[in-house]
C-alpha cells in the first residue's frame, strides 16, 4: 500500500508526465520518433474487481474489463494514452488521443505535435472523425468498412500491435486488479515510460 500510494502522489504531482515528455524529448532529439505517421488501436483486460473506467467486454461475454487506447509513431513509440471501459468504441478515443499528445521538444525550432497521418483500422471508419482530423491538418488514413480486405495497412500497423504487446507484458496492467481508476492508470503511464526509456 505504501508503494501504491507513492505512485498515486507521484501521479498527482505530473512526476510521471514530466519523466514522460522528457524522454520523449530524448527520442525526438535522437531522431527515433517518426512523425510521418501515427498508429491507432486498443487493447482489453480484465478488470473482474469492477471500478470506474470499466464495463461489459462484449469480446468476453459481457465480463467486467477496460479498455487500454494507445496511440504510437511509426517505430512503436507511445504517444498518448486513454484508459476506458471495455464497452467504450474505439472510434470515440482517437480525437482525445490527437489532443493528449504532448509538444515534443528535443529539437531546435518549435515543439512538434502532430503527425502527418492517422492511420486506422475499420474500426476507425466514421466520416465526421476525418473530417475532425483534416481540420487539425493530418491526413486520416482510415480502412473503410463494407470493402475488400487488402489495403496494405496490415503491412505497417504491425508495431502499434507490438507496443500493445509490450503494455501487456506487465501482469498489473493485462489483468487489472485496481478498483480506483487513478491507480491502473498510473500503471500503465509507468509502462510507457519504460517502453519510451528502453526504446532510447
Amino acid at each position: 500500500m505504501t508503494c501504491l500510494r507513492r505512485l498515486k502522489r507521484w501521479h498527482q504531482s505530473g512526476v510521471f508526465q514530466k519523466l514522460y515528455e522528457v524522454l520523449l524529448a530524448e527520442l525526438n532529439g535522437a531522431d527515433k520518433i517518426d512523425w510521418s505517421r501515427a498508429l491507432v488501436d486498443s487493447a482489453t483486460t480484465k478488470a473482474s474487481s469492477g471500478g470506474a473506467k470499466t464495463g461489459p467486454n462484449p469480446t468476453d461475454r459481457r465480463k467486467l474489463g477496460s479498455k487500454v487506447h494507445v496511440l504510437v509513431d511509426a517505430k512503436g513509440i507511445p504517444w498518448a494514452i486513454q484508459v476506458t471501459g471495455a464497452n467504450t468504441h474505439d472510434v470515440t478515443q482517437v480525437i482525445p488521443l490527437v489532443d493528449g499528445v504532448p509538444k515534443v521538444r528535443g529539437k531546435k525550432g518549435r515543439p512538434r505535435q502532430r503527425p502527418d497521418r492517422v492511420q486506422g483500422d475499420r474500426s476507425y471508419d466514421p466520416e465526421p472523425l476525418r473530417d475532425q482530423l483534416r481540420r487539425r491538418g493530418i491526413a486520416p488514413q482510415l480502412v473503410k468498412r463494407r470493402t475488400e480486405h487488402g489495403s496494405g495497412l496490415g503491412k505497417t500497423r504491425w508495431s502499434v500491435e507490438r507496443t500493445l504487446a509490450w503494455f501487456k507484458r506487465y501482469g498489473k496492467i493485462r489483468i487489472r486488479t485496481e478498483q480506483r481508476a487513478e491507480h491502473y492508470e498510473v500503471l500503465v503511464k509507468r509502462a510507457a515510460c519504460l517502453i519510451c526509456h528502453r526504446n532510447r
